[in-house]
């Protein structure tokens, strides 16, 4: 058997297992390396890692790193230089950046490169090498690897050996490897720099712009608060300067026609700006520079030493820059902040910025404070006007809520001494012929009601009527105060406001406002309020005249509508043989249209009527005294209670008011037969006490009350009494009585129950317990409806 083929696969196992160990080898190395290097800021301390790992795995006599500090070009220094194990320092061995050799050569190739003998494999296409560290002895085997940033060469690792052949291609892998952990190691630490750099520079502009930002928010700050003086103004002129570094400048603010107006100055410590009229308090006109920015509406900057066009004494002779900044807000330009620094002092672009964005700001915060002014000022004046507005509502709800003059006038001159603030106030009324007048009312409460006056020709409160002119008196021998000197004299008035109470065109009184001590004057303002006050009075006035003739011509319709209606009820009640007979109406306050009515129809026959009118007052008297007398005259033509009614409905609807009406009950008592027929148009229907005390409705056809529809028939309904039984007639004013604490009615319940109760008592005694019980139910002076009622006893 043949040995050498197994011999030669041995061989390559051994190879091959070899390889395996080196290549595992140079794994570790590179994790190792690459552990080390993270979070490492400094390249040669990776450097450093690599030669110190790299020298345990390979043969290395001399090491180094090159890095290029121009991309693609072959201009080199040394990062790490050793040579047979001694380190170089680079810094001072080689401070000089280097050109070309090998590892220029490698920079311009961007490829890797070895030589197992470099002197005898080098062409002429190689550099020459480059003399440097020992020279008694020469590299043979040599590597270099370009360090390589994108497409970029930024540097070269050379890896060398004084022996030959000792390099293979698994080495020139392994520094490839390493090559590009230094080369990601070298991007970050440029990218670091370049962070480190531009946060430097961010924080340098941040700062620059925190600086000018504190600058602008405290003039902002200073002039937010709707308002400016020359302290702030002063603070804001301070910041500015110290921000530019410039050495005085001065604020003027434009009022309009009158121009410019000197506001503030400063000028910092050991400043030789040559300006007169820093620090002076009295008036002074702006230069020529401050005027002309105004003018032109721009920025004008005087840097030069020349002078500027008529520039005036101020700065004679010109040895300082001058800076006018017009302030502009909302369109229109409010002042001029001018800055004054050193000869030939410029300022650059930035500066330019925050000048104009501080006088920007200053201007809005200038503006704004006016504007808020102005604002205030109007809310001030609206809020006057809308508390005056509340005060003449006041005075005119108070006014307008009572109908009684004395009290109208009363409280009239207490609101006007409290709203106006004067000592006194008089109110005189006119007679009806203007030619006197009589002070009604007062306050405070001097002793002048009752003062009468007759109007002398040629004074106020005779030529002013139905004028409605007020008058300011200031002087008691004024002809237009003669009517009233002697008593302004004796309360020792200094100044009166004389206003009219002007109604329908003629004056009918006059409201005296009097100050006593100093006089002061009356506003437009307060005169337009007393007039509309006064405007408001006269209508009080005039509403409480009206309402007194009123309800006098009230209370006569109402006198004589109770004359009526007492003279038409029965002033005595027929005897009825066998029976007790009683009967009263109770009139409401306001008079109503109750009536009742006993009649003897003979053959021991008696008609009783009772009724109810709508409405109140005279038309319901007239009205009841026309239902009553046709009752009577159809009761003694018909012997029928259904043809009484009947005919009666006829003849009303003839004469009654549309939407008026009347109720009514007729009934007939027959004595000798205790029968009671009765017709009922839409009244209450009477009640029965039996002699037991049970209480029911008489259960009788009822039907439309009178005066609504005619040719309307009615039909009777017919009942048989007892002896003890008690007929109770009655109108709605007995049940609807409303308690006034609740509004409770009376109602059905508690009268029948009161009836039944009191049923046994003798007629009269009946009717009285029934009123005396609703009357007490609803109080006397609540009653606003006739009560009446009719009881009739069978012994």
């Amino acid at each position: 058997m043949n040995a050498e083929p197994l011999i030669s696969i041995g061989a390559e196992n051994e190879r091959l297992r070899a390889e395996l160990a080196r290549q595992q080898r140079n794994i570790r190395l590179l994790r190792d390396i690459a552990l080390a290097s993270r979070g490492v800021a400094d390249p040669n301390e990776v450097f450093e890692t690599i030669y110190q790992r790299l020298k345990e795995e390979i043969p290395v006599d001399a090491f180094f790193v090159a890095l290029c500090d121009h991309p693609d070009s072959q201009r080199y220094h040394f990062a790490l230089f050793v040579d047979s194990g001694m380190r170089s320092d680079v810094r001072a061995n080689f401070a000089d950046d280097r050109v070309g050799g090998l590892a220029g050569w490698i920079l311009g190739l961007k490829e890797s490169r070895m030589f197992r003998d470099l002197h005898a494999e080098r062409t002429d296409t190689v550099p020459v090498p480059q003399q440097f560290g020992d020279t008694t002895r020469r590299s043979r085997a040599w590597m270099g690897v370009p360090l390589m940033i994108g497409r970029e060469s930024v540097g070269v690792i050379s890896v060398q050996s004084y022996e030959y052949g000792v390099y293979d291609e698994g080495d020139l892998e392994l520094v490839e490897a390493l090559a590009d952990l230094a080369a990601i190691t070298l991007e970050n630490a440029i990218l670091y720099r370049s962070q480190d750099e531009l946060g430097k520079s961010l924080a340098t502009r941040v700062a620059a712009r925190s600086e000018e930002l504190a600058v602008l928010t405290s003039i902002a700050s200073g002039l937010s608060r709707g308002q400016y003086d020359e302290a702030r103004l002063m603070e804001a002129l301070e910041r500015i300067l110290w921000m530019l570094s410039l050495e005085a400048g001065a604020i003027w603010l434009n009022d309009g026609p009158t121009g410019l107006r000197h506001v503030v100055d400063y000028a910092v410590a050991g400043s030789n700006i040559p300006l007169k009229w820093l620090h002076r308090s009295e008036s002074i006109e702006p230069d020529v520079v401050t005027q002309f920015a105004l003018a032109q509406n721009r920025p004008i900057m005087r840097s030069e030493a020349q002078p500027f066009p008529r520039f005036d004494d101020t700065m004679n002779p010109p040895t300082v820059s001058v800076f006018a900044e017009p302030l502009r807000a909302h369109g229109r330009v409010v002042g001029v902040l001018t800055l004054y620094g050193a000869p030939g002092r410029s300022l650059e672009a930035a500066e330019e910025s925050l000048l104009e964005a501080a006088s920007q700001q200053m201007a809005i915060g200038v503006d704004n404070a006016r504007l808020y002014r102005e604002a205030r000022d109007i809310a001030a004046t609206a809020e006057q006007r809308a508390d005056n507005l509340a005060l003449v509502h006041r005075i005119s709800r108070l006014v307008s809520s009572s109908l009684d003059l004395t009290e109208v006038v009363r409280t009239t001159a207490e609101q006007m001494v409290q709203l106006f603030g004067v000592d006194h106030c008089a109110f005189m009324l006119f007679d009806d012929a203007g030619v006197r007048g009589e002070i009604v009312a007062e306050y405070p409460a001097l002793g002048t009601v009752g003062y009468r006056t007759p109007f002398i020709p040629g004074d106020y409160l005779e030529e002013q009527p139905g004028q409605g002119e007020l008058s300011f008196v200031t002087d008691l021998n004024d002809p237009r105060f003669r009517s009233v000197r002697p008593l302004a004299e004796k309360l020792g008035v200094q100044a009166s406001l004389l206003i009219p109470v002007i109604s329908r065109g003629r004056s009918i009184g006059a409201i005296g406002l009097n100050l006593f001590g100093s006089t002061r004057p009356f506003s437009d303002e307060d005169n337009e309020l007393c007039r509309t006050i006064a405007a408001q009075v006269a209508i009080a006035i005039e509403n409480a005249r009206l309402y007194q003739v009123t309800r006098s011509r009230v209370e006569q319709e109402m006198e004589i509508a109770r004359s009526i209606q007492a003279n038409l009820f029965p002033r005595s009640l027929p005897t009825i043989g066998g029976a007790q007979l009683a009967g009263r109406c109770l009139p409401a306050l306001e008079t109503g249209g109750d009536f009742y009515d006993v009649l003897p129809l003979g053959g021991n026959r008696f008609g009783f009527s009772i009724g109810d009118v709508s409405g109140k007052s005279l038309p319901a008297a007239m009205l009841m005294a026309v239902a009553r007398s046709i009752v009577r005259s159809e009761a003694l033509d018909h012997a029928d209670p259904e043809r009484v009614v009947t005919e009666t409905n006829r003849l009303v609807v003839q004469d009654v008011p549309v939407n008026t009406f009347v109720s009514l009950c007729y009934a007939i008592y027959e004595a000798d037969s205790y029968r009671l027929v009765l017709a009922n148009a839409g009244h209450i229907t009477p009640f029965v006490r039996h002699r037991d005390g049970q209480v029911e409705p008489l259960k009788a056809v009822s039907n439309l009350p009178l005066g609504i529809v005619p040719d309307l028939h009615y039909e009777a309904s017919a009942f048989r009494l007892a002896r003890g039984d008690s007929v109770l007639f009655l109108t709605d004013g007995l049940v609807e009585a409303f308690r006034p604490e609740d509004g409770e009615m009376f109602g059905f319940d508690r009268l029948t129950d009161l009836f039944g109760a009191r049923g046994d008592l003798p007629a009269e005694n009946v009717v009285d317990q029934l009123l005396d019980t609703v009357c007490e139910w609803q109080g006397n002076e609540n009653r606003n409806d006739d009560m009446t009622a009719i009881v009739l006893q069978v012994q």
